[in-house]
């Protein structure tokens, strides 16, 4: 597996944090703590789900932890970007 991170910048809806959780707890789906106990089903769509079953348990903790990295290197990339962005518009609307 492993993508850069360009590839991680294009899952901005919470699918790197998703996935390692079904890594994390070995599942795809995790029941509501409300009485209904209402299974909520964790894993994005487009991702295969093949790739979880195939893997050790200690596997998918090491898969897991590689996910929330990849997750908090891709917000702070977004901050960071955002934080740009901001510095530009305000340079651009300067007058000199």
């Amino acid at each position: 597996m492993g993508y850069d991170a360009a590839h991680d910048d294009q899952h901005s809806a919470g699918e790197l944090a998703a996935v390692a959780a079904c890594f994390a707890l070995g599942s795809t789906q995790v029941r509501s703590a409300e009485a209904t106990g209402e299974v909520c089903n964790l894993w994005p769509a487009e991702w295969p789900t093949e790739i979880l079953g195939t893997n050790t348990r200690m596997r998918q903790l090491v898969v897991a932890g590689a996910l929330i990295a990849a997750e908090i290197e891709r917000l702070q990339r977004a901050h960071f970007a955002a934080i740009d962005a901001a510095q530009q518009s305000t340079l651009d609307t300067l007058e000199f």
